[in-house]
């Protein structure tokens, strides 16, 4: 039995999109670990990770509304957080 075209794309697409939700999830985890450290090397990190998963952003746009949406809402509060840092870190040090 021949699977056509149209079923493998989208079994590849499936494939793709798992790969992409589960690397943005860990990146953004991380992430949210590094900004509640309180020092400048983590925020750093924290950093770095958030603008790995905004480099993603229009292939993440175009996941299933579900996925989309819960990791949309992981990096914006993960954004939040880490504009509080700074004023955090400098009164520490």
């Amino acid at each position: 039995m021949t699977i056509s075209k149209e079923a493998r794309l989208a079994e590849l697409r499936a494939r793709t999109d798992g790969e992409l939700i589960r690397y943005a999830s860990r990146t953004l985890a991380s992430s949210m670990q590094y900004a509640q450290a309180p020092d400048n090397e983590s925020y750093q990190r924290a950093e770095a990770a958030c603008a790995e998963v905004a480099r993603l952003f229009p292939a993440i746009q175009a996941l299933p509304d579900p996925q989309r949406q819960q990791l949309i809402s992981h990096m914006q509060k993960i954004h939040e957080l880490l504009q509080t840092l700074p004023a955090m870190t400098q009164s520490a040090g």
